[in-house]
């Protein structure tokens, strides 16, 4: 299916030529071309831009001939003779390059009159606040942010420059660094779930902490993400977080971890780089997740996982181990009379 331009505007086509110091490619077959969009193979023709990486998508679509094509040394000389040729050691990536040129989304620099703004707020550059935003005592907001209508910024959060708050956001007590892009509904620095308990019920115990993320993180749609008690909940530089995830009091987050749907991480846990935690993973209070470590989906941490490797199961162990023993218990089943 056609990209919808009501949706996603082209401000100006791009020359194939451009496309070596865009995404780093390699000519193959340097044909000179106006891209105008982007498509899927079996979409291509003249003037669109797609990425091959698998043969199976090259024969029967005959308006590859008419396009630019990203692809990899193996497959480039089964494209056809009259495609504009790029190479790329992962075309997927290489593309997702190109498409950030090509597609730019309108922004506007404009602060909505209907929008709740503290006198002692310091506002950026080019900065956008939509209607019924609401931004408090001591806000420090960069150059060239965005924030979506009815998000609210607390006292004395610090929203660096390039931020991208989506709409009904909710951040106190946070500091985030540049080019963070936080989704529709989330909530930064909320109050911690931390209590403890008496003769006459639970007390909750004050958080004093903050929320600090670094440069490039991306969050989800409807995640909260805690304060610390005393000290901090940090989540390092280029981390990914999906919808629906919860991230606990003093967690730990290293970089380029990414953090899948609905996962739970609960207070005080240390979580590496480079570290995969797949959908539904739960991660329990005061864990270690090593840097490397992939967590595949719906397993619960229960024990600290100190080597880097891939894990599965409740409690999760290393996978290889996990599918052992499902595989002797399906054994044990089949034996019964």
């Amino acid at each position: 299916m056609a990209i919808d331009t009501r949706f996603h505007n082209i401000k100006e086509p791009l020359s194939s030529g451009s496309l070596a110091q865009i995404a780093k490619l390699v000519p193959f077959n340097d044909i000179e071309m106006t891209i105008t969009h982007a498509a899927q193979p079996s979409e291509a023709g003249k003037g669109s831009i797609c990425y091959i990486a698998d043969k199976s998508l090259i024969s029967g679509n005959e308006g590859l001939s008419d396009s630019v094509i990203i692809t990899t040394q193996e497959l480039a000389s089964d494209c056809p003779g009259g495609a504009s040729i790029f190479l790329a050691e992962n075309p997927r990536i290489a593309f997702s390059l190109v498409l950030s040129h090509l597609y730019q989304t309108d922004k506007t620099h404009l602060i909505s009159d209907k929008a709740e703004i503290s006198k002692t707020a310091q506002i950026g550059k080019n900065t956008s606040i939509g209607a019924f935003a609401v931004i408090g005592d001591n806000v420090e907001i960069g150059d060239n942010v965005q924030i979506a209508p009815h998000a609210v910024i607390e006292a004395s959060c610090q929203i660096s420059d390039g931020c991208d708050i989506g709409a009904h956001c909710h951040i106190s007590f946070a500091k985030l660094g540049k080019n963070v892009a936080i989704a529709a509904n989330s909530v930064i620095g909320k109050q911690g779930f931390g209590f403890e308990m008496t003769a006459t019920g639970a007390i909750m115990v004050p958080h004093l902490g903050l929320v600090e993320i670094a440069d490039n993180v991306k969050i989800g749609a409807n995640c909260t993400i805690d304060r610390g008690v005393l000290g901090n909940t940090t989540l390092a530089s280029n981390v990914m977080i999906d919808n629906q995830v919860h991230i606990a009091h003093n967690v730990t987050i290293g970089r380029n971890t990414i953090i899948l749907a609905q996962v739970g991480i609960a207070g005080s846990s240390q979580i590496g780089n480079n570290v995969i935690l797949a959908g539904q993973v739960g991660v329990k209070d005061h864990m270690v997740i090593a840097d490397g470590a992939i967590i595949l989906s719906a397993s619960k941490v229960i024990k600290s996982l100190t080597e880097p490797g891939t894990y599965a199961g409740n409690p999760a162990v290393p996978a290889r181990d996990h599918w052992r023993e499902l595989a002797a218990l399906k054994k044990l089943v089949k034996k019964k009379p």
